[in-house]
């Protein structure tokens, strides 16, 4: 019997310490484009202003957070302070009340995650913006959501294309990707040659 316990019990302390897997498939139901503009934002003078348009049915969880894949991870001055930038609110969409009624707005913050994301999978660990709800919100995310989010960066925009599987949304313990049409940022540089001040200059 103690032979038996001093077997298993290590083997329960493993399964306890094991992080619970996050499962990733194709979105069911995903629609996402990006378009890009120069408007000169009071605060972000000088920055490529991105917008992000979509809607999505994810099940069994409501959303818990929305990444764009900007696969920069080539790009010299991918870690560069302000290089990406959000307003105090970076987007905002429909969701639903404690009660499942249909409520709006959702207010969303922005994050630029140089790195990737490390609450996805290692497949998925690409350049990326995150755009994840408000705590504490009176309306939050739903399972069945339509919303815009937005960033700034000094990087051009690349041609319209289709961008596979550039989308991530995470749903409690799942997530799924799907495509986003537009245009996202270049890294219009040398890799190795170029220095944050030049481009700056640059695209003033």
């Amino acid at each position: 019997m103690h032979l038996v316990t001093r077997i298993l019990l290590p083997l329960l302390f493993v399964v306890v310490l094991v992080a619970p897997t996050v499962a990733t498939e194709r979105c069911q139901s995903i629609l996402m484009t990006v378009s890009a503009t120069f408007p000169n934002d009071p605060g972000f003078e000088g920055y490529y202003r991105y917008n992000v348009f979509g809607s999505w049915e994810v099940w069994p969880r409501a959303l818990s957070h929305l990444d764009v894949f900007l696969m920069l991870q080539q790009c010299p001055l991918v870690c560069e302070p302000g290089i990406v930038a959000f307003g105090d609110t970076a987007g905002i969409s429909t969701g639903s009340t404690p009660g499942e009624s249909p409520c709006y707005p959702v207010y969303y913050l922005g994050e630029y995650l140089c790195h990737g994301d490390n609450s996805l999978p290692p497949e998925l660990q690409y350049t990326a913006v995150k755009f994840e709800p408000f705590e504490d919100q009176a309306c939050q995310p739903s399972t069945v959501e339509m919303g815009s989010w937005r960033f700034y960066s000094w990087l051009p925009p690349g041609p319209s294309m289709t961008h596979v599987d550039a989308v991530a949304v995470k749903h409690g313990q799942y997530v799924c990707t799907g495509d986003i049409t537009g245009q996202l940022p270049i890294c219009a540089v040398a890799t190795g040659t170029a220095s944050w001040g030049r481009l700056k200059n640059l695209y003033r």
